[in-house]
């Protein structure tokens, strides 16, 4: 897979391919920018309970053109008017082998890499862009590694057995989704939201429901509501922690995430397919009530209350 390189983005991440980061040096460093090759790779055994992504990464020049994956893994560099590289070590890339973990976005430096010079410097830069986006991208790796794919379509059977003025989960509508797992010095957290899905509410606070990882099971501790528009939080009720523990729980997320635009998206999405289940599980409507047809003899009094008979009133032939 090729990749034409956007210079007027600060970092590409398609996906299939290479992913490309660049950052400004500073004037110490001769300024300018510089950038960072990721090759992404995962364990491709299904019955491996592990959550990493291992990375290759190599520093190329400003003047990047495109890069290309092989099939058989090679990668190539193409510079203007230059012959494509089989590899970015002879430009004098420093070669960066780590190691991402998709739930949490714990990283760490493999083994045969900690001694490489440079390799410390360029995991802080990998430190510094790993985010949402970043995660999910990981995540989307790992599956393909294992030969899986994330499903588009939501749970049904959950949003059907959602009450009516009940707040609808993201990750049980659509339980694909990554974990979004939080490491703090409290311990390890996992965040789940839920949303409003009544067409006409008007409301703009999503919750974060925060659990805490056990050995055995995930346990509730506490909540933290959002205003979605503004992408911040306007409360937090804490169950078995103290609040100050939500609170960074709440930094880390909106480190990680840009918080309006996620949070609003997925209410938009729940409330339309909301909408959906409500259509599809409506009764038919009734058909029309039409009154029976009366026979009226011709020796009656005209319906039409003329007085007449019928047979000399609206009975008569032709009429």
């Amino acid at each position: 897979m090729r990749i034409t390189v956007d210079h007027r983005r600060r970092r590409q991440l398609p996906e299939g391919g290479p992913w490309l980061l660049w950052r400004q040096l500073p004037p110490s460093r001769g300024g300018g920018r510089e950038g960072l090759v990721l090759v992404l790779a995962a364990c491709n055994n299904r019955q491996c309970q592990c959550r990493e992504v291992k990375v290759q990464g190599f520093r190329v020049r400003d003047d990047l053109a495109g890069v290309e994956l092989g099939h058989d893994g090679g990668l190539s560099l193409y510079y203007p008017q230059a012959e494509p590289s089989p590899s970015p070590q002879p430009d004098g890339g420093v070669a960066l082998v780590a190691w991402i973990e998709f739930e949490s976005g714990e990283l760490g430096l493999e083994d045969t890499a900690k001694r490489s010079h440079g390799a410390a410097e360029l995991l802080a830069w990998l430190r510094s862009e790993v985010d949402g986006e970043v995660l999910d991208g990981l995540y989307d790796v790992w599956l393909a590694g294992k030969g899986w794919k994330r499903r588009d379509q939501p749970d049904w059977q959950i949003l059907r057995s959602t009450e009516p003025g009940a707040l609808a989960c993201w990750q049980e509508a659509f339980p694909d989704e990554r974990p979004d797992v939080f490491l703090l010095r409290d311990g390890a957290f996992v965040v789940r939201d839920v949303h409003c899905i009544a067409p006409r509410c008007d409301c703009t606070k999503s919750r974060l429901i925060v659990f805490e990882m056990l050995e055995r099971e995930n346990r509730e501790v506490g909540t933290v509501g959002v205003d979605f528009l503004r992408g911040t939080a306007v409360d937090f009720e804490a169950l078995t922690v103290p609040k100050a523990v939500l609170r960074r729980v709440w930094r880390a997320y909106a480190a990680r995430h840009q918080v309006a635009q996620r949070l609003r998206t997925r209410k938009q999405r729940l409330t339309e397919l909301g909408q959906q289940v409500d259509r599809s599980s409506a009764p038919a409507p009734a058909p029309p009530q039409t009154r029976a047809a009366v026979k009226i003899g011709r020796n009656q009094p005209c319906p039409c209350g003329s007085g007449k008979k019928y047979k000399h009133c609206c009975g008569r032939p032709g009429r």
